[in-house]
């Protein structure tokens, strides 16, 4: 049975991954062309935004489907924005640390958000499923 439980936890977080490789990808896609109207500090700020939305979404219907959140689909989405503030707080100062301090970075932006993704991923799946998507409340 504890092998089930692993495997169920390993797909969850493949699941997972999936999720947020297609929010990065909205993430990227929204950063770049909101970038020709703000300064990179709020187009990044307005594309982390969407992209949370996306994958909230997409984690609620796919990776933790079988765990719903008791509550409103409001207060639902309050957790989550509220955990993935977390992760993003990380995966935003890594990415403005970046644009401010290596020079390909400035360049190619995209490097920026990748590296803040991965530094938000472990953060923000941790909460997803001890805070948001636990079992008990």
């Amino acid at each position: 049975m504890e092998d089930l439980k692993e495997k169920n936890n390993f797909t969850r977080f493949i699941s997972f991954c999936v999720s947020g490789t297609l929010g990065f990808l909205i993430d990227s896609a929204t950063y770049y062309l909101l970038s020709t109207l703000f300064a990179f500090y709020i187009a990044r700020f307005i594309s982390f935004f969407v992209a949370v939305i996306f994958t909230w979404l997409f984690n609620r219907t796919i990776t933790f489907n079988d765990k719903k959140f008791q509550g409103s689909m409001s207060k639902e989405f309050i957790y989550y924005f509220s955990s993935m503030a977390i992760g993003g707080a990380a995966n935003y100062l890594s990415f403005i640390g970046l644009m401010e301090y290596v020079e390909i970075v400035k360049d190619y932006p995209v490097i920026g958000i990748a590296v803040g993704s991965v530094v938000g991923l472990a953060i923000n799946f941790t909460l997803s499923k001890l805070v948001v998507y636990r079992t008990q409340r």
